[in-house]
């Protein structure tokens, strides 16, 4: 069998006079990463969510920060959060920032440590609610992994954020009830999104435990790549539960 990489397929492509198909393998592409686990139903349909191994993003919500001067070193995505979801993407890692002081959506927005960008928690739901509504064979975990007090005064505000949570997804959400459900149960309901909460003195019954998050520190993807691999055959590695 031999497979020819994308460079080479595009150059074939290029070479047939009045053709256009340059751009309809482009587009095949962005529709197969908009709905790969639909794709891939014969294979995953059976098995429960976490059996999956999944690719996610890195603080998923810092594409769009406050401070120009600090973008070097907090931005660490180009898309938006539906952008991100439509490359591929079936994990968000979000971290909260509370503004107490603020009123309305203001008081809840994506941060990364103390920097604020500008994305509230209520547009980064509806992103992910319009990308799962139009994409029904695609299920998302959040990962509310960080809660960040901006301004002193955040007693009560994991309690008002859960709640808006909870509204905002609706009938979307996945309660951490279902989690012994497959894949199949999970695409033949409504509900398209599990939400996790890292902090388990304040996480509801309904969402599912947080995400254990490893930090390697390396350079290279090269040194990533092969101490992921370590690590994922780690047979006591932690588990989302």
């Amino acid at each position: 069998l031999h497979v020819r990489s994308r460079r080479q397929r595009q150059m074939c492509i290029r070479d047939r006079p009045g053709t256009n198909q340059i751009a309809m393998v482009n587009d095949t592409q962005n529709a197969w990463l908009k709905s790969w686990m639909w794709q891939y139903q014969q294979f995953i349909g059976r098995k429960k969510f976490t059996d999956l191994i999944l690719p996610g993003t890195h603080d998923s919500g810092t594409y769009d920060m406050v401070s120009v001067i600090g973008q070097p070193w907090t931005k660490c995505q180009n898309l938006s959060l539906r952008g991100q979801l439509e490359a591929g993407a079936r994990v968000l890692d979000l971290r909260i920032g509370f503004q107490s002081t603020e009123s309305g959506n203001e008081r809840f927005i994506l941060v990364h440590d103390t920097w604020r960008s500008e994305i509230t928690v209520h547009n980064a739901l509806e992103q992910v609610k319009g990308f799962c509504s139009a994409n029904s064979g695609e299920v998302v975990l959040l990962d509310f992994h960080r809660f960040v007090d901006l301004d002193g005064n955040a007693d009560g505000m994991k309690n008002e954020l859960i709640d808006i949570v909870k509204n905002q997804l609706g009938n979307q959400m996945i309660g951490y009830d279902r989690k012994d459900e497959t894949m199949y149960d999970f695409v033949a309901s409504s509900g398209r999104i599990i939400p996790s909460w890292n902090d388990n003195d304040t996480r509801p019954n309904e969402f599912w435990p947080g995400v254990n998050q490893e930090w390697f520190n390396k350079q290279t993807k090269d040194e990533l790549y092969d101490l992921s691999l370590i690590h994922i055959s780690e047979p006591t590695r932690p588990r989302l539960i």
